[in-house]
């Protein structure tokens, strides 16, 4: 694109109020947030708990500072995977009930490499309607595109995702994706039925459970576990 072409059509945003802007934060302290002197509750970031502004937990970000320095220094394969990192995989395995994990710097960059890793490039995606933007680019990105274009089936519609298997079902295999609690609505699927559906149709399910895990289930374990789903049956 020209780059007249580019700032006509920034005009034309700019004009029917589409520009995006970002606006500087003061300060932040748990539920609150300060703007050009003014305050406001916050209902649009992640700190739902406001344990960035806990003091216990700045504090243990400090002494890990001073022991590790800023920054992993190098990738996990070779020279960026620590102590701290080894011990927090460890106790995420024991409360989780997992043989490992993997951790990541961003929920982001581990939708983007899930579905990358997951599925070949024979295998067909069937995502949720309301699936997060990393999931969706994930999939739109993904190898499989070439031969199996992504399919959406309508946001917890057990009907509507079984129309979609039928008619995928020539894939070399299926993945269906979805969310424990959905971040733009709050709802969630019914696991136990979907796996079963997942089932009937030798289909995997993937769950991204970002919004569940820590809040839903017993000691927080997620969305799967509020809802009686072994780890063990899910990607």
């Amino acid at each position: 694109m020209q780059l007249a072409a580019m700032q006509q059509a920034l005009a034309e945003r700019e004009a029917k109020a589409l520009r995006r802007s970002t606006r500087a934060l003061g300060a932040v302290s748990g539920r609150l947030l300060h703007v050009n002197g003014r305050q406001y509750l916050n209902f649009s970031g992640n700190d739902y708990l406001g344990l960035a502004s806990e003091p216990k937990v700045q504090q243990a970000l400090c002494d890990a500072v001073s022991q590790y320095g800023v920054g992993s220094t190098g990738s996990p394969l070779v020279t960026g995977f620590h102590a701290a990192h080894q011990a927090l995989s460890a106790e995420l395995c024991d409360w989780l009930g997992v043989e490992r994990v993997l951790l990541f710097s961003s929920g982001f960059a581990a939708n983007q490499s899930m579905l990358e890793c997951l599925a070949s490039a024979d295998d067909q995606l069937l995502l949720d309607k309301l699936c997060h933007a990393s999931l969706i680019s994930a999939a739109q990105q993904h190898p499989s595109q070439a031969k199996q274009p992504l399919r959406r089936f309508a946001h917890n519609e057990l009907a509507s995702l079984e129309k979609l298997l039928q008619k995928t079902a020539s894939a070399s295999h299926q993945l269906v994706v979805t969310e424990g609690v959905f971040s733009m609505d709050g709802d969630s699927p019914d696991l136990p039925a979907m796996l079963r559906l997942c089932q009937q149709h030798q289909a995997a399910l993937l769950l991204d459970d970002a919004h569940g895990l820590g809040v839903l289930g017993p000691e927080g374990r997620g969305t799967a576990a509020a809802q009686g789903v072994a780890n063990s049956k899910l990607f």
